[in-house]
């Protein structure tokens, strides 16, 4: 869920290279299937398809009017010849399919031979211009956002605490903020209120596209008939409640990255979800440590014995660095801490991803926050063994994606606030005691952050028309498959062995023994083939809960380990690009 920009969406431009699209293609109760340059996607892959959808605004009152869904579906096959279809969301809230399935359609196919039809949509209020009601503003720029937030921790906590709040000073001087955010929270809810957003607010939330989600499947397999669905991190939220609504319309679910259903629409829910954070960035710090000077530069920034433990001190001393400079004397040159700490939270997300961003944009980013402490003569409490006097040049294109992209839109808080019950009589106290509670005893790096889902919703102009029913035990028409990381920075295994346990012998759990968010962070084939057996012949494991090894990671650093029993193990094996 939510990192600072999902690193599997920065490829769409090279995946998306092809012929142009596909023919009109009419047919599945006269929904007219067309080029997917309808939804500004350039040159489509061949076997992309899109759709304008019409659904009810309301399911409860058809008075309020018709919403629009943007409808894309990969297929390899002839229509007609499809062994059916597999919904996709891939997460967010607020992440769109037009995005997602250009990316991950092909993947996908192929775990299914290509028999299967992979159908996603931009969901009601998500980061979409092709679904109405769509994307939420609340400002007219990312300047205007910036300047807006100015005095709040939303302008980034980081920025000025060091200690993860075991320092009383920085306590007091955090607390001393909170009447200032209450106001800004409160202007803040007016602003989306009155925004060109604001008269739908109350028609996005799961519930209404966990309906929408059912009226695709009446049109595309046939009312009454079973869904297939996939459900990426909070995609697992939407599919839990479809399961929960729909118990007879089950057909084989997955849900991958499970966020804790219990806990959504409340503050604590931060305190669950960083569960596993710190063991990812300790798992992250053990491979650039296994993997040594030649493919990790920040061991050459220590010593060539570095150990993992050092490694993750290290990066958590030059956030405090960061800190002293930016506070001493801001330097532009410097990057700053909040972005240093947002950054890292993000690369954990794919390990796969590791060994690029470790060396083409984390090492030249701490390697300057030394140099320009050492210039300026602050004292580091580090021991920096090899620093060059030159500035070095960071990826820039690629840290602009990853960090600096304006967040004019606010579908994320939209969504989780609308499904809220629990938020109504939250306030901003209890929302800065939860950030000092988690920073304290959960992730002392990452939870001094604030995060658009827990803590900006409690002071939402609008709820949902259709609240999230609270979970009802019931029979489902088919068994379903959870699965999660062994160690996921955002959506830890303990929810999904929770949710497992919650559904009893209606659900089977399979944890893949690696790191990262959700199994797109690393690829399977044991995952693969359990996935696959489900969906096409409708089997799942015996065994309640089974455990599969990670086997094909990309790039040299991240391919230097695997989790056996929940534990780091090296096994220097060297994958090259």
């Amino acid at each position: 869920m939510f990192p600072a920009t999902p690193l599997f969406l920065l490829f769409g431009v090279a995946v998306c290279n092809g012929v142009l699209g596909a023919p009109t293609v009419a047919g599945e109760n006269d929904i007219v299937w067309e080029s997917c340059e309808i939804f500004g996607i350039e040159r489509p892959l061949p076997g992309l398809y899109c759709a304008h959808v019409d659904v009810p605004m309301d399911y409860h009152d058809s008075s309020a009017g018709i919403a629009t869904l943007a409808v894309i579906k990969y297929t390899t096959v002839e229509p007609g010849k499809s062994k059916g279809s597999i919904f996709v969301n891939p997460g967010g809230p607020g992440g769109t399919g037009t995005v997602a399935i250009p990316i991950l359609g092909q993947s996908l196919s192929a775990i299914f031979d290509g028999e299967y039809d992979i159908v996603s949509w931009d969901p009601r209020g998500s980061m979409s211009f092709y679904t109405f009601p769509g994307s939420v503003p609340c400002f007219g720029s990312f300047e205007e956002e910036v300047f807006f937030w100015q005095g709040t921790p939303l302008a980034g906590i980081n920025a000025t605490v060091a200690s993860n709040f075991t320092d009383e000073e920085e306590v007091k001087s955090f607390y001393a903020t909170l009447k200032h955010t209450e106001e800004r929270m409160s202007m803040y809810s007016k602003r989306c209120k009155w925004g060109p957003g604001g008269p739908y607010l109350k028609y996005i939330g799961t519930s209404s596209t966990v309906r929408d989600l059912v009226a695709l499947g009446d049109k595309i397999v046939g009312p009454g008939e079973p869904i297939n669905y996939w459900g990426f991190s909070y995609g697992t939220v939407l599919g839990f409640q479809f399961v929960n609504m729909f118990p007879d319309r089950v057909g084989r679910v997955i849900i991958d990255g499970v966020v804790d259903p219990t806990k959504w629409g409340k503050v604590e829910l931060m305190y669950t979800l960083l569960t596993d954070a710190e063991d990812v960035f300790l798992g992250f710090s053990n491979a650039c440590a296994s993997a040594g000077e030649e493919d990790c530069k920040l061991i050459t920034l220590l010593h060539k014995d570095a150990t993992g433990e050092e490694v993750k001190r290290f990066i958590e001393d030059s956030h405090d660095l960061a800190l002293k400079i930016w506070l001493t004397e801001p330097d532009e040159t410097v990057v700053s801490p909040q972005y240093l700490t947002a950054l890292t939270f993000s690369t954990l997300y794919f390990p796969w991803f590791w060994d690029y961003i470790t060396n083409k944009i984390l090492y030249p980013l701490i390697h300057n926050i030394h140099r320009s402490a050492r210039t300026a003569n602050i004292t580091t409490g580090v021991t920096v063994t090899n620093l060059l006097e030159e500035e070095l040049q960071v990826d820039s294109k690629l840290l602009d994606k990853l960090l600096r992209q304006p967040p004019l839109s606010h579908s994320t808080t939209a969504i989780y606030a609308a499904d809220s019950w629990a938020s109504d009589n939250s306030t901003t106290e209890d929302v800065y005691d939860m950030i000092v509670e988690v920073s304290r005893e959960v992730s002392h790096m990452f939870g001094p952050m604030w995060f658009p889902i827990g803590y900006m919703g409690y002071k939402w102009p609008a709820r949902s028309v259709e609240r999230l029913p609270p979970y009802q035990h019931q029979k489902l028409r088919n068994q379903i498959l959870v699965i999660g990381n062994t160690a996921d920075p955002i959506t830890p295994f303990a929810s999904a062995r929770f949710v497992a346990g919650l559904l009893g012998d209606q659900a089977v759990l399979v944890e893949q023994l690696g790191f990262g968010h959700t199994t797109l962070a690393g690829s399977s084939s044991c995952t693969d083939k359990i996935v696959a057996d489900h969906i096409m012949r409708g089997i799942l494991p015996k065994e309640k809960e089974t455990k599969c090894k990670v086997d094909n990671l990309l790039g040299r650093l991240s391919a230097l380990f695997s989790l056996e029993d929940g534990h780091p193990v090296p096994q220097f094996v060297v994958q090259h690009l």
